[in-house]
């Protein structure tokens, strides 16, 4: 006597289980495979930032002494020569540097009051010079928080991938899941490996941008003396005269 045939229900639904569980599985793998490359993109973006930041450091700062500029502008300054004092600040040894650019904006607006001078020269300063850094900085940090809880959430999609893999199969393989579970732990690994360096580094950077403004205001204080002790403050800027027009000889015909 033969057993009845099982119900056609069971067979349909177990069948309908183990083709829906793959492609789920599919769909994590391929989510935890976009958080490793958005973390690989983070690491690019911040190691570009510092190269930016790091390289405008290097150009703003001027740190010689006795200061090159304020020693080559001086003579400049003490003959009237206003303009070839400007020159001498957009020079390619000076343009880059943050004194330079500010002297050269003092000299431009030299007819103005030293208050009015020393207000237009610390806007100056926050806007074209620390402003720009402190955006890569902002960026920089945005990096350290996101590396981590991206690595985070990456783990967590894998595991649940792997743990998915072992509820549809009905034997687990121990070294297939082992390699499953290292592979969504190294997501939590690589967040902390970006974001770490990254900490590291921007606070020495943050410490290299204060270190910049406070040089930047003494070498003000000496520019300001400079410019005092010339009699530069005050000193309108050379208007070209007007050309007399020409007059007609007394007997030319009209």
């Amino acid at each position: 006597m033969q057993a009845p045939p099982p119900p056609a229900a069971a067979p349909a639904a177990a069948a309908s289980a183990i083709s829906e569980t793959p492609i789920i599985n599919q769909i994590i793998d391929a989510f935890g495979y976009v958080i490793y490359l958005t973390l690989a993109v983070l690491a690019v973006w911040g190691i570009y930032n510092i190269i930016l930041v790091l390289g405008g450091l290097r150009r703003a700062t001027l740190n010689a002494r006795p200061n090159p500029l304020l020693k080559q502008i001086e003579p400049l300054l003490e003959k009237g020569q206003f303009d070839e004092a400007i020159q001498t600040c957009r020079s390619p040894q000076f343009r880059f540097t943050a004194l330079g650019q500010l002297v050269g904006v003092a000299l431009q607006n030299r007819a103005r009051s030293l208050t009015k001078i020393k207000q237009l020269l610390v806007s100056e300063f926050h806007t074209e010079i620390i402003a720009p850094m402190e955006i890569r900085m902002a960026s920089i940090g945005t990096i350290v928080r996101l590396g981590p809880l991206l690595g985070l959430l990456g783990t967590v999609a894998s595991m649940i991938g792997a743990f998915g893999r072992i509820g549809s199969s009905a034997k687990v393989n121990p070294t297939s899941l082992a390699a499953d579970i290292a592979l969504a732990l190294w997501a939590t690994g690589g967040g902390l490996i970006i974001a770490t360096p990254m900490m590291i580094v921007g606070n020495a950077v943050h410490a290299r941008i204060r270190r910049l403004r406070d040089n930047t205001e003494r070498q003000l204080t000496e520019v300001f003396d400079l410019l005092e002790d010339t009699g530069v403050i005050g000193t309108a800027a050379s208007k070209p005269q007007p050309v007399a027009p020409a007059r007609r000889p007394s007997g030319s015909a009209r």
